[in-house]
């Protein structure tokens, strides 16, 4: 997979599940969130009920708000890149760690752990990864229809 660049809000997701995220309002002489390397602003994506603030790997849904480690945030955005479509278990693997030299690659059983922590850290937010057995994983539907 092609380097991210660091700024790039969740991964491309089907038009029908977008919006942009209404600002949020600013209190008396707040200055809203800027990006410590650059200094631009942070700018939320909504995605159905879901608000993702990739800069920071954020996902704000049912008044919780994740904060996801790095590894976790590309597997959720692999997961809503194709959802609601099944990604297998050897495309999250190498959408997570790419063409690098078979003895620096983790074990392939990395992603069944990755997948339950994801799990764990995604619960609070309504949002359920599904194993197809046998084929792969996929997102639930969540925030709406499918």
């Amino acid at each position: 997979m092609a380097a991210r660049d660091t700024h790039a809000v969740a991964a491309p997701i089907p038009q029908d599940a977008t919006a942009r995220a209404p600002a949020a309002p600013q209190a008396a002489g707040a200055r809203p969130e800027i990006c410590i390397c650059c200094g631009r602003p942070l700018e939320p994506q909504a995605v159905r009920g879901l608000t993702f603030f990739a800069e920071r790997r954020v996902v704000v849904g049912r008044g919780n708000e994740v904060r996801l480690a790095p590894i976790l945030f590309s597997l959720f955005e692999c997961l809503l890149e194709h959802y609601p479509g099944l990604r297998t278990q050897d495309a999250i693997y190498d959408d997570l760690y790419g063409a690098r030299h078979e003895a620096m690659q983790p074990a392939p059983s990395v992603i069944r752990v990755q997948i339950s922590k994801l799990r764990e850290q995604l619960r609070p937010l309504g949002i359920t990864v599904i194993n197809e057995q046998g084929c792969g994983y996929r997102l639930a539907p969540f925030g709406g229809a499918a």
